[in-house]
């Protein structure tokens, strides 16, 4: 597993447990409102029984399908917030590697790229010049060899918070962080969606 898959599945299942805690919220208030269902309820008493359980009933699920949309807002709104978080998270982590694991975890970018033979320059942000030089390149040729690809780094940087480009005469390959949680935020957004219902599940049938 790459450098940054664990890094992902860390941070994933953090905001796991966060969204349990909101689900688990949610169905304390649903409670609460079912208790004053309850309440309400019996001022009916007074009627036959037969409509005062009817009347009893609607009231119910009146008020749980109100609570159910008040939960399932919270939930989506804090799916937002746990988004922004695992890419804010991803990036600090990733500024705070030491270096072998931080060239480790490029390797593993480089490799899973899909490159045709030539020489790439590479370009890294600038807080990562004293991460990635001389000693990285030669690390990564060494594998990328039998492929017919070249690396070279000149120094130069861009505006991105981690990862790197390699950029060829014809192509420009972006493997940075920027572009990598793009393609993952999708799958971060399923996983994330599929553990809040799943606990919200778990809690009804309980």
């Amino acid at each position: 597993m790459s450098e940054f898959e664990n890094l992902k599945n860390a941070i994933l299942r953090e905001a796991e447990e966060e969204a349990a805690k909101v689900i688990h919220q949610g169905e304390k208030e649903a409670a609460k409102i079912l208790a004053k269902a309850e309440e309400s309820a019996a001022e009916f008493k007074k009627i036959g029984e037969r409509e005062r359980r009817k009347r009893a009933e609607d009231l119910k699920k009146r008020l749980v399908a109100a609570c159910e949309r008040e939960v399932q807002a919270k939930i989506l709104k804090e799916k937002h917030r746990l988004v922004a978080e695992v890419f804010k998270k991803t990036k600090e982590n990733l500024k705070k590697m030491g270096k072998k694991d931080y060239q480790d975890f490029l390797l593993s970018l480089i490799a899973r790229a899909d490159l045709t033979k030539g020489k790439y320059e590479i370009l890294v942000a600038q807080h990562d010049l004293e991460r990635v030089g001389k000693d990285f390149v030669e690390k990564a040729n060494i594998f990328l060899k039998k492929r017919g690809v070249e690396l070279v780094f000149k120094g130069r940087t861009l505006n991105i918070d981690g990862g790197l480009i390699l950029k060829s005469k014809e192509i420009e390959e972006n493997l940075s962080i920027e572009a990598l949680l793009k393609m993952e935020k999708e799958e971060i957004v399923q996983k994330m969606m599929k553990s809040l219902f799943q606990s919200d599940e778990g809690e009804q049938e309980a």
